[in-house]
């Protein structure tokens, strides 16, 4: 009899716990996205979680010895992936879970006291680079307390960001050191850069940040090679029927707000082998194919991306922000200058300079541009990240995107450094990455940071 009744209480345990743990498993499955890694909206993590708890639950219906081994064969599993999971985030955490987080007016912005890894192509010696967000949320070290010291902050996308640099080789910090070696005095350099950003969102961020930050002056960075498009990708500017600036009501895709949601908070074992997933798939992709066979069927393809965003924003009404990390050549201003999209763009992009120094000069911060060429252009429509075909695109002229905002500067009476002349004068393929990279490498950062340093002093932007 007592050996029959703890078999009975043994038996009613397995079940209750079976239905217990069946139930937490369908409740993750709705309403657990962020807990199981599986983001907004109802995924196939969702669906496995669903069906596994399901099956738990059907399993009571079985005899109790085989309802008790598929209850051990969870836990078991269920602890194992745990352990796994806590092992690998504190070693790999870096570097698959990213640095960004959706924001309501910038649409994104870097997480304070983040940590990411960035690993470089072996065609652009290979490397692991860690990097830190500090608890301000720009890359670097901490601010310098106290006013005694002048502070510059540099405003960009990737190339001001630079990830793909270890931090003392970036254009921000070797900028620091030349313009405090050339003054005699300590400058700090805030890098306020973020990867992917355009003019449009870094406006935005000196509207909020300026006034708190003081800064003694204001560099943006602006990237020729892309930044006319990012002011369409980004929609959060348009121009109105008399062709001045005014905001827009954009709403963020479901599709953007699941994939940030996993890039925080998804399960590490789950990007481990999504990953897996795709560098197979790529690489089956890639297979027999030569870069500079596609090199002119990027550039075209880049065109037509440019042209049916557009049509899409421009012409179709459309304001449903539905990709922040893709950064296409900006095809259309350059190759054909007099369309209805290029013509848009350099007005967009003029509006929004213009917005950026009436800002400026209401905190009375003097700002500089910085005109950064895209290598196809500064090596004459020629580089492994793309290739123009001189002849099918006969309006084609490499300072074309350089120029249009050195014109949009000059109108606005802002002074500007550019590049295009400098990276040619010193032997621009040395300045860039391989591999269909199109960022500056760690030579192209310090000419630039020289440059400026020198323009800066000489053209007395910040005195000695």
């Amino acid at each position: 009899m007592v050996h029959g009744s703890i078999t009975k209480r043994v038996a009613q345990f397995v079940r209750v716990v079976s239905v217990a743990i069946s139930l937490a498993l369908i409740a993750c499955a709705f309403y657990g996205g962020a807990l199981i890694g599986g983001g907004v909206g109802f995924g196939w993590t969702q669906g496995f979680v669903l069906a596994a708890g399901i099956a738990l639950g059907l399993s009571c219906l079985a005899k109790v010895q085989w309802n008790a081994m598929i209850l051990v064969v969870y836990i078991s599993g269920g602890l194992t992936l745990l352990i796994a999971e806590v092992l690998l985030s504190s070693l790999l955490g870096p570097r698959y879970f990213g640095v960004f987080e959706l924001h309501p007016r910038y649409l994104y912005q870097l997480v304070p006291n983040s940590t990411r890894e960035y690993n470089r192509q072996a065609i652009n010696e290979k490397g692991r680079i860690l990097y830190q967000i500090n608890s301000k949320g720009f890359r670097g070290e901490e601010f310098v307390p106290g006013d005694a010291h002048r502070r510059i902050v540099v405003y960009g996308d990737s190339f001001i960001h630079a990830e793909f640099s270890v931090l003392k080789d970036t254009f921000t910090e070797q900028l620091e050191v030349n313009l405090s070696e050339r003054l005699g005095k300590d400058v700090e350099i805030v890098n306020a850069g973020v990867a992917g950003y355009g003019p449009d969102q870094v406006v935005r961020r000196m509207e909020d940040e300026l006034p708190w930050l003081k800064p003694d002056l204001v560099v943006v960075g602006i990237f020729a090679g892309n930044d006319y498009g990012d002011l369409i990708r980004s929609k959060l500017y348009k121009l109105d029927e008399h062709d001045e600036l005014q905001e827009n009501s954009f709403v963020v895709s479901e599709e953007i707000k699941r994939r940030r949601s996993l890039s925080r908070e998804g399960l590490l074992l789950k990007m481990i082998v999504r990953d897996a997933v795709r560098s197979v798939k790529k690489r089956i992709e890639q297979r027999g194919e030569e870069r500079a066979q596609n090199g002119r069927m990027r550039v075209n393809s880049f065109l037509r991306q440019n042209i049916n965003e557009f049509e899409e924003y421009i012409i179709d009404g459309d304001n449903t922000v539905r990709e922040l990390a893709s950064d296409p050549y900006n095809a259309d201003v350059s190759l054909k200058p007099l369309s209805s999209s290029a013509v848009y763009k350099k007005l967009l992009m003029s509006r929004v300079v213009k917005r950026m120094k009436d800002v400026a000069g209401k905190q009375s911060v003097p700002l500089v541009l910085l005109i950064i060429p895209h290598p196809m252009d500064v090596l004459n429509g020629a580089h492994d990240s793309g290739e123009v075909d001189l002849k099918a695109y006969p309006e084609y002229r490499p300072e074309a995107l350089t120029d249009a905002l050195q014109q949009i500067a000059d109108d606005n009476n802002i002074p500007s450094l550019n590049l295009f002349d400098i990276y040619q004068q010193h032997d621009a393929a040395k300045l860039y990455y391989s591999g269909g990279d199109d960022h500056w490498n760690e030579l192209g950062q310090e000419v630039a940071a020289k440059a400026l340093a020198q323009h800066m002093v000489t053209r007395e932007l910040i005195r000695r």
